[in-house]
């Protein structure tokens, strides 16, 4: 078993109830790993194939079926049941899980809150009642999971989980950069500069915002930059900006925007990593 996964069943306090339990490796399971590119960056023929043989483990670099799998290993290590699930009918069906906790069966759907858990957001796929019919058919006990009763979980963890997270700081910033004027006085900009406008966005992103938490994969990366935008710039800020990755060298690749300055000049930034942090570069 890999040695940061022995180490996290190694800190499980036995004492923990069976969610608290459950919880705890939820959070720090979903912290070491990374969407792998050597799948997520296929082709559509290619994706199918690896299914069709038989998804490869490459721990921390993983995919739902696996990542489902790690899951299930550590739970059993714990004396804690858990089942890997088909969650929808889709060619390349999504894997994820069904754990019983100590109010039922819960499921959880950890690959889609790795970024969540990575950048300190509120995870937003534990204990829910899944939209996947196929899953609420085959599993029609399934236990709703209060957000009070999760936060309590989280403030008792609170020695290995953030629980000031990360959700209010951006509401916060939401309210003073979304509005063009607020967000002119708020970053210091003349009103009705709209290219310098959305630069220093990208500024203050640079120097606040994109080092929170960990969040370590390529694939996870550009999902910071899209959740950013989502929440912090216009709808016409984010049309100025496309967000991608390089040429893949499966683990190494590098992270992009390029801001559409007008129809026939841009500005192009590439997120780079010194020492533990990351920092957006002006190429061109």
């Amino acid at each position: 078993m890999n040695t940061s996964i022995t180490e996290i069943i190694n800190n499980i306090n036995p004492s923990w109830q069976t969610d608290l339990k459950i919880r705890y490796i939820y959070y720090k399971v979903n912290s070491l790993v990374q969407k792998d590119l050597r799948y997520f960056c296929a082709s559509d023929e290619e994706k199918y194939k690896q299914y069709q043989n038989g998804f490869v483990n490459r721990f921390p670099y993983i995919v739902c079926s696996t990542l489902a799998d790690c899951f299930v290993d550590i739970f059993k290590s714990v004396d804690i049941y858990a089942k890997k699930v088909v969650a929808n009918s889709a060619k390349i069906p999504l894997f994820a899980l069904i754990v019983l906790g100590d109010h039922g069966f819960y499921f959880l759907d950890p690959i889609n809150d790795i970024f969540n858990i990575q950048y300190n957001l509120y995870p937003q796929n534990f204990g829910v009642i899944p939209y996947y019919r196929t899953l609420r058919k085959n599993y029609h006990n399934l236990t709703h999971l209060d957000r009070k009763y999760l936060e309590e979980l989280d403030t008792t963890l609170n020695n290995n989980i953030p629980v000031n997270y990360t959700n209010n700081y951006i509401k916060e910033l939401k309210d003073k950069m979304c509005q063009r004027n607020k967000a002119c006085e708020f970053l210091g900009i003349p009103k009705g500069d709209r290219v310098s406008l959305t630069s220093q966005k990208l500024v203050f992103f640079n120097d606040h915002l994109i080092n929170i938490g960990n969040v370590k994969g390529p694939f996870e990366r550009t999902r910071l930059y899209y959740y950013l935008f989502n929440n912090l710039l216009s709808s016409n800020e984010e049309r100025q900006i496309d967000i991608y990755l390089d040429d893949i060298e499966y683990e190494i690749a590098n992270v992009y925007l390029k801001l559409h300055v007008n129809p026939s000049k841009y500005l192009l930034f590439r997120e780079e990593k010194k020492d533990d942090n990351y920092q957006l570069k002006l190429i061109k």
